[in-house]
């Protein structure tokens, strides 16, 4: 393998600053103890609004679409028919089921949270997208509640773009509260804000912290970072297509990453020499987090694919159907030439919010059974106790747990 730029993000992405950390553990516990009051101290630290009520009132939910224009109104609404088509396919994946005999009969129960809590970015760069992504696949699981906070902007008030997808979305509540403490009064609970029993969505690192930290009081989706792309392309591979990819990732800013493997010298050093004329944020994004790395064949490339585990990866390549086939570790796969991760992200139904950080090793994208527990069910009767009665005696020996014997003895003897 040839390395032509090392991405330097790679090595460090699962790191998080330790004086970070203590200063969101700091705002964690000042709103479990102060409630509303540290919630709108916080708000004016680190916002500069001042906030009187954190709900945002139904009137100005159901009057948003008045301040958007109607193109943004219909594109709002087609993802929102995209996003439930998808995940009414995966929802179908979850039905109640038993299996076993006669006498031992073994099921799953599937049900939906009662109250979950949607975080959605929206101060400086407003996300209606992520809205939808949260908030639909939640309500097709049937949570019977779903609550959102996001931050507002300067003016004190949240986007009309991200009030028009709770709206048409049907969240049950909008606050008006971001960071850290929107984490901490989700999980914990205020005077005004009712605590859930998870918290979903993405955030800055203050967010992500934030959603470590918690984890354990309440259930999470996943520790969600900066964006990431892989692209691996072959000698077929356009250049300024795979130019844009990478450029679409490193816009979101230092600490995104955009990886390119290919099998081709030529693209290679064209992409090396491309990126070298970058300037300002997007060059310094470049520097930090991108990377170019020359390989023998494309088998070799999804290897190394599969150990990034990135939060997207391209398959730039021909006969791409057939060799995702070896991917295993990866947020969402984009096949062939013409699938770009803004298919993904904005227009097609699947949801962008994704493992990063190298988690899509072990973590899948969010979606309806993250808002779904499974509860198991266990049925016997007499003949099956008697079944299983010499397999609990043995363990209840070796493991030094003769109470355990005994729930089984008891009953097998109150039925003689």
């Amino acid at each position: 393998m040839k390395v032509w730029k090392e991405s330097k993000r790679l090595k460090e992405r699962k790191d998080f600053p330790d004086e970070l950390e203590r200063r969101v553990r700091e705002i964690i516990q000042e709103v479990r103890q102060k409630g509303d009051k540290a919630l709108r101290e916080i708000t004016r630290r680190f916002d500069g609004v001042e906030v009187d009520s954190f709900a945002v009132g139904r009137k100005e939910i159901e009057e948003s679409g008045k301040l958007l224009k109607e193109e943004e109104k219909r594109v709002l609404n087609e993802l929102k028919r995209r996003i439930e088509d998808f995940s009414l396919q995966e929802k179908r994946r979850f039905s109640s089921y038993s299996c076993g005999g006669r006498n031992i009969k073994l099921g799953k129960l599937f049900v939906s949270l009662d109250r979950v809590g949607v975080y959605v970015p929206g101060g400086k760069v407003p996300l209606p997208s992520s809205m939808l992504m949260a908030s639909i696949p939640a309500r097709i699981a049937g949570v019977k509640e779903i609550v959102v906070a996001t931050p507002p902007q300067k003016n004190g008030r949240i986007h009309p773009s991200i009030l028009y997808a709770a709206k048409i979305s049907e969240v049950d509540a909008v606050y008006s509260i971001g960071g850290a403490q929107a984490v901490a009064a989700l999980a914990f609970g205020t005077e005004s804000i009712s605590a859930v029993e998870k918290v979903v969505g993405p955030g800055n690192i203050y967010v992500t912290l934030a959603k470590k930290l918690i984890f354990g009081e309440v259930g999470i989706d996943m520790l969600a970072g900066p964006s990431e792309v892989v692209v691996i392309a072959d000698e077929d591979m356009p250049g300024e297509w795979v130019k844009s990819d990478l450029l679409s990732q490193l816009e979101h800013g230092v600490g995104s990453i955009g990886v390119l493997i290919t099998t081709s010298h030529t693209l290679a050093s064209w992409i090396s020499e491309e990126m070298a004329r970058l300037e300002g944020d997007i060059r310094e994004a470049w520097e930090a987090g991108g990377g170019i790395y020359q390989v023998k064949s494309i088998e070799e490339a999804i290897n190394l694919a599969n150990d990034i585990a990135p939060e997207h990866l391209i398959l730039g390549v021909k006969e791409a159907e057939e060799w995702v086939k070896k991917v295993r570790k990866a947020g969402t796969v984009f096949l062939g030439y013409l699938s770009p991760v803004c298919a993904g992200d904005l227009a097609v139904g699947v949801n962008h919010i994704l493992p990063t950080g190298g988690n899509a090793a072990f973590s899948s994208p969010l979606g309806v059974k993250d808002f779904i527990k499974e509860i198991n069910t266990v049925n016997l009767n007499q003949e099956g106790l008697d079944e299983i009665s010499p397999l609990v005696e043995s363990f209840s020996q070796m493991e030094n747990l003769p109470f355990h014997a005994q729930e089984i003895k008891c009953r097998r003897e109150g039925f003689k």
